[in-house]
């Protein structure tokens, strides 16, 4: 029976370690969001090709940083909760990811915050449109957090594969 919780506990430690991990996410890539990309940047690739200027300047300051961040905190939650079950702690940690995404998804369509009178707010449903379905310059953003649980559960079962 010990087994059996401490299993349990293990598993629900990984879901929090996906939440925490999520909501690190939020508040980094907040203020990876205030970097000032210089006019000159978008100027250089031309005002036709503005959308892949973006998607570039995405990819850089927020993919990339996001995709790190998302194998480092599975790499340091698999470590410190000493090597569980793979499997049974990726859908746990995943689950816990989700669970936050939902949260902050359902907070941003039925609370957003408060603007001033001059500005109409979105509609709930664009709102919910703009965070499932981005513009295709926002779709490094949108994936890299996946793309990072993705990539750090490949690299553990490589290395798992190899040390059995």
């Amino acid at each position: 029976m010990k087994n059996r919780w401490s299993s349990v506990g293990l598993l629900l430690l990984a879901f929090v370690s996906g939440v925490a991990l999520y909501q690190t996410f939020i508040y980094v890539v907040g203020y990876l969001a205030a970097i000032r990309i210089p006019e000159a940047y978008f100027a250089w690739f031309g005002g036709p090709h503005v959308g892949l200027a973006l998607a570039v300047a995405n990819l850089a300051t927020v993919g990339v940083p996001t995709v790190a961040l998302f194998m480092a905190g599975t790499f340091a939650s698999y470590k410190l909760l000493h090597a569980p079950p793979l499997g049974p702690f990726m859908l746990s940690l995943v689950a816990g990811v989700f669970a936050c995404f939902v949260y902050w998804t359902v907070s941003a369509v039925f609370f957003p915050p408060e603007l001033p009178p001059e500005i109409e707010p979105y509609p709930p449903s664009v709102i919910l449109k703009q965070i499932l379905l981005p513009a295709w310059f926002h779709v490094p953003n949108t994936l890299a957090p996946w793309l990072g649980l993705a990539f750090a559960g490949w690299l553990l079962t490589r290395r798992s594969r190899v040390e059995a």
